[in-house]
């Protein structure tokens, strides 16, 4: 964090001083559901009583719903702003929360989840670009920058969701709606915290541009993907790595569901034992996070 202040302390802009300092504190709560995954599977199977096949069913239909939503929220992103769709997303994240929350029917949950791919289409449209906004990506200092600040964030996340996570089981033990609640705080400081972004100059200029109907800009990305898609798929490579992207994130995306119904529908172990386990886990990734930079650095040379 030492380096990190380094950089700031010779930045001249007041407003890039502060986006860059509040990014890792924002990205800490932000980058993704706190308190909530150790215990989602928990929650939907013994307090709402879905079924394990019901709750894979719409974990399954989340990244469907992505990409159905992705082209629309580029746009609208577009149309908005990028600071404003940042706080609309946190927002949709905390509507999913508390849908979840007050679910009565599978029905209701699978609203929340549209909620939800909302949330992370718009908040992944935006988080990055609202930081590397604020930085000169030009330079070599911007981009080493851009990079401490993201790294930060997202270590800082991965060590505060796996400590959350130890307390997880024992919350669901006083009560097993308190979990899901502590997470409905844990997002909303982040939409405050998203708030707090300020207006980059290039934000402005984009906002003085004129318009164009919706319809249009929506045909035209259209065609663009179109267009980009038949070129990614004749390039050998581009397709390769396609393939690679799709068959590890589909791996990784799938283990998840599979871990959590093999510890408690074949392992039969408790809530608190089941969040120990997923902690651990995280905390583990947010070790590895710390020689994260240096393998990128070997890579390099």
């Amino acid at each position: 964090m030492k380096k990190l202040e380094n950089y700031i302390d010779e930045m001249k802009d007041r407003n890039v001083k502060r986006n860059v300092r509040l990014f890792p504190a924002y990205y800490m709560f932000a980058c993704d559901f706190l308190f909530f995954y150790a215990i989602e599977f928990v929650f939907l199977t013994q307090a709402k009583g879905f079924s394990s096949a019901q709750v894979l069913l719409v974990d399954a239909l989340i990244p469907l719903c992505s990409i159905f939503l992705n082209i629309p929220l580029t746009l609208f992103v577009e149309r908005i702003g990028k600071r404003k769709s940042l706080v609309l997303g946190n927002i949709s994240m905390c509507i999913c929360l508390l849908l979840i929350i007050l679910s009565k029917s599978l029905a209701q949950v699978l609203i929340a989840f549209v909620f939800n791919s909302i949330g992370f289409c718009l908040k992944n449209l935006t988080e990055t670009n609202v930081l590397a906004e604020s930085i000169d990506m030009k330079e070599k200092a911007g981009k080493s920058l851009f990079s401490l600040a993201y790294s930060t964030g997202f270590k800082n996340y991965l060590i505060l969701d796996g400590i959350t996570s130890f307390f997880i089981g024992l919350t669901y033990d006083v009560n097993p709606y308190l979990p899901m609640i502590i997470s409905l705080a844990f997002t909303v400081i982040a939409t405050c915290l998203s708030t707090c972004f300020v207006k980059t100059e290039h934000e402005k200029k984009e906002e003085k541009r004129q318009r164009k109907s919706f319809i249009k800009e929506y045909k035209k990305e259209v065609v663009d993907l179109k267009t980009s898609f038949i070129r990614f798929i004749k390039s050998g490579r581009l397709s390769a790595l396609m393939l690679f992207v799709f068959f590890f994130q589909g791996l990784g995306y799938g283990s998840y569901s599979v871990r959590e119904t093999m510890l408690l529908d074949y392992f039969e172990i408790n809530a608190t034992t089941f969040g120990i386990i997923i902690a651990s886990l995280t905390i583990l990734g947010g070790l590895a996070r710390n020689d994260a930079r240096k393998i990128t650095k070997n890579a390099k040379k």
